[in-house]
């Protein structure tokens, strides 16, 4: 298996770092963007996979079977994608940059899959190199997300490196602060450990958004909906208001997940140079805002508004499903917000 992670770290560098030396043989073919869709669900990926690496090697960790119970979903997902992926593609004349990252993705996820296999299988894969497949996976999925440039032409030229602060044993972490919103006693964060992790996430210029979002991303919620995302967020000279969605729409029971996730971001944000206080509320001025803009607001709590959008979607716990249970290009038109 050392031979195969070998294999993965060689294949990264020469799709991820090589083929762009080449020049383009079609002006058509350089006209083809992968969606926003895909590169997002690649985005989301690698953040899952940055998640169990997190808990992969904390004190306390999973059990190599449960480890490889995650890993194995995320597999799956990453396969379901790169399908989708070769279907955009299919019949079409592109670069020959996105064919050799296409080719790289499923070489990773060949890799990956090759190794989930042989955690069971002769011969039988070391939990150190199972580990190590997984942060190679991580590190080049990561470098081919940023050398696709995406339908919108946001800037993905390069990769950025954000540092979080995560609890050590996340899962113990969860249970205490959980059942110290709910019943009271001594509070455990101030004898939990934390440890700071570097991630690797395609280009962004917006640091402190996705440090707070990665920090906690694949946490349970334990309610409402599939995960938590900045919705607000004013950075002061040394002080951060911010706030997620579950903070301003939650639930029966929110105040355990908040418990949970608020300190996490706390302290990965108080990282960041010049960053002195985090406060998780309005800023002095602000307010919640009075949108009439219907698409606006939709999009700020993670609802997609398409203009040829006509189908009927489900929102999920946000906002907007405060209003209705599912939305279309309708609803976000001629249903008030406010």
């Amino acid at each position: 298996m050392k031979k195969g992670l070998f294999l993965l770290v060689a294949i990264s560098l020469l799709f991820f770092s090589g083929c762009t030396s080449k020049q383009q043989s079609s002006n058509n073919a350089s006209s083809y963007k992968p969606s926003t869709e895909v590169l997002t669900e690649l985005t989301n990926i690698v953040n899952d996979l940055n998640v169990s690496l997190m808990r992969g090697d904390a004190a306390l960790a999973p059990t190599f079977e449960e480890y490889t119970k995650t890993v194995t979903k995320i597999s799956t997902s990453l396969e379901t994608t790169i399908r989708k992926f070769e279907a955009e593609v299919a019949n079409k004349k592109v670069p020959e940059k996105i064919t050799l990252n296409l080719i790289g993705l499923k070489s990773l996820a060949n890799e990956l899959k090759l190794a989930i296999k042989h955690t069971t299988a002769a011969p039988l894969i070391t939990y150190e190199d199972f580990y190590k497949t997984v942060q190679a996976t991580s590190t080049g999925l990561a470098r081919i997300i940023s050398n696709i440039e995406p339908a919108n032409s946001i800037d993905t030229t390069s990769t950025t490196t954000i540092t979080v602060m995560v609890p050590e044993n996340l899962a113990l972490y969860q249970q205490r602060m959980a059942e110290y919103a709910q019943v009271g006693g001594i509070d455990p964060l101030p004898s939990t450990k934390f440890v700071q992790k570097n991630i690797i996430i395609p280009y962004t210029s917006a640091i402190v958004k996705a440090s707070a979002e990665a920090a906690i991303a694949g946490i349970p919620l334990g309610g409402g909906p599939d995960k938590a995302f900045v919705t607000y967020l004013n950075v002061g000279a040394d002080t951060v208001y911010i706030l997620l969605n579950i903070d301003v729409d939650g639930w029966a029971g929110v105040s355990s997940t908040l418990a949970i996730i608020h300190p996490i971001i706390e302290k990965t944000l108080l990282l960041i140079p010049n960053i002195k206080k985090v406060i998780f509320d309005y800023a002095p001025g602000d307010s919640k805002a009075q949108i009439t803009d219907d698409e606006t607001y939709c999009v700020s709590f993670g609802e997609g508004c398409p203009e040829k959008e006509t189908r009927c979607e489900f929102c999920g716990v946000t906002q907007a499903s405060n209003y209705a249970s599912c939305h279309s290009k309708e609803f976000c038109a001629n249903i008030p917000m406010e």
